[in-house]
Formats: C-alpha cells, sequence, structure tokens
C-alpha cells in the first residue's frame, strides 16, 4: 500500500488506498467493540443448571437425544452421549446424518415407531428444549403424559424414557 502511494499520484488511487486503510482499520476496531460486550458465551446459567441437573439425575453412561445446536448443555457440562450433535462438525467427516436427523424427528414427535427407535440407538433420556421446538416437531404433551421428567428448567425438559 505504502508503495503504491509512493508510485501512484493520482488522487482518485490515492483516495481508494485511504478507503482500504480506513476498512481494514475499522474492521479490527469493530471486532474488538464485539469482543468487549462478551458475546462469546457458551452457555447460559439456565443451560449451567440443566447440565448440573442431568449429572446428579443420570447415569453416566446414559444416551440422550438432544437437539443438534453446536453447543449444548447435556453433553458440554452434562458429560453424557448425546445420539447426535451438530451436522457442521459430521459432514465434513463424510458421516451421513439424514438417517440419525429422520429418526430423532420420529423420536421427538413420538411417532409410531419412536419406541423401536429410541430402542435402536439405546437413548435413555429426550431433551426437548427451543432448539427442538423450532426445528424438530415435538409431541411434548405426549411425552409429558408417557415418561417421567427427571430435570426441567425454564426452556429444558428431560424425559426418561428408559422404561
Amino acid at each position: 500500500i505504502a508503495r503504491t502511494w509512493q508510485k501512484v499520484s493520482m488522487p482518485a488511487m490515492r483516495f481508494l488506498l485511504l478507503v482500504v486503510v480506513g476498512t481494514m482499520t475499522l474492521g479490527g476496531l469493530l471486532d474488538q467493540i464485539h469482543v468487549q460486550r462478551d458475546d462469546y458465551t457458551w452457555l447460559t446459567a439456565e443451560e449451567i443448571t440443566l447440565a448440573e441437573q442431568v449429572r446428579a439425575a443420570t447415569p453416566a453412561d446414559a444416551v440422550f437425544a438432544t437437539g443438534l445446536q453446536s453447543s449444548h448443555p447435556v453433553s458440554m457440562l452434562g458429560g453424557r452421549l448425546v445420539v447426535m450433535s451438530y451436522r457442521g462438525w459430521l459432514w465434513p467427516r463424510g458421516i451421513d446424518t439424514a438417517p440419525t436427523e429422520r429418526d430423532l424427528r420420529r423420536i421427538f414427535a413420538l411417532d409410531p415407531a419412536a419406541p423401536a427407535l429410541i430402542a435402536a440407538h439405546n437413548i435413555s433420556f429426550v431433551v426437548i428444549d427451543t432448539w427442538v421446538r423450532e426445528n424438530f416437531t415435538p409431541n411434548e404433551a405426549g411425552y409429558r403424559a408417557r415418561y417421567p421428567v427427571v430435570a426441567e428448567t425454564e426452556h429444558y425438559v428431560v424425559f426418561d424414557v428408559r422404561g
């Protein structure tokens, strides 16, 4: 940029160079302002509470059906296995997530095949949360009528489907 400034004396080109330097500087400044706001919260206080409840109320080897978000409290802090996590971590490794996702959709909906799918995936607990409500079609009322709740917060409900 400095060499171009020295070689070119056209006002339009120099203005363009100033714009380039300005945007590069402004980009870094905006990034620092963004970081200062602490927008990098991985889990909320509610999710930390849920993870504590999961650790207290479920066996360490339990398998959970959860939403497919990248930072789920059951796997991150609860230390429990999930049937499937964030697709973006799986498909680059050549893992076909479509069949498992189809099964999860049926499990959350309490489709007639759900009990067999729960058994096939060795699922002990099902978590219905905001992500599941927004991306799948869970039958939360059906779960509440059929399975005991082992942990619950404002946005999360954990059902024991072992029995």
